[in-house]
């Protein structure tokens, strides 16, 4: 079962659960203001650590200027985290009551 709970800065190094590997074969382009499909062939891989450390440090910037972080854990997988989002403390310019998206990772196994 998956549980959502908001993450507090010293869970932030859990980060490093999340494996974002996967083969891409597809990606999107704004092209003249219009989403345009472009197909790839690329490998991505775990991210190192000091790629976590650095998105670590992002998030906790962003939670100690009042944004937040959800974490997905998986409370029959032994508790692993299965995902995390967060969400930016200042309104989206355009769109004031919208806050921003930064930051949305699913771990490979939990992909449907």
């Amino acid at each position: 079962m998956i549980k959502l709970r908001n993450l507090q800065v010293h869970e932030l190094s859990r980060l490093g659960e999340i494996d974002r590997s996967e083969h891409i074969t597809l990606v999107y382009r704004v092209q003249d203001g219009v989403l345009v499909p472009e197909a790839v062939d690329s490998n991505a891989v775990r991210w190192s650590a000091e790629r976590t450390e650095g998105y670590v440090r992002e998030l906790v910037m962003r939670l100690q200027s009042g944004g937040m972080c959800v974490g997905a854990e998986d409370s029959a997988g032994g508790g692993g985290l299965a995902g995390i989002a967060s969400l930016g403390a200042e309104p989206v310019e355009t769109r004031p009551s919208l806050l921003q998206l930064r930051f949305m990772h699913v771990s490979r196994p939990y992909w449907r």
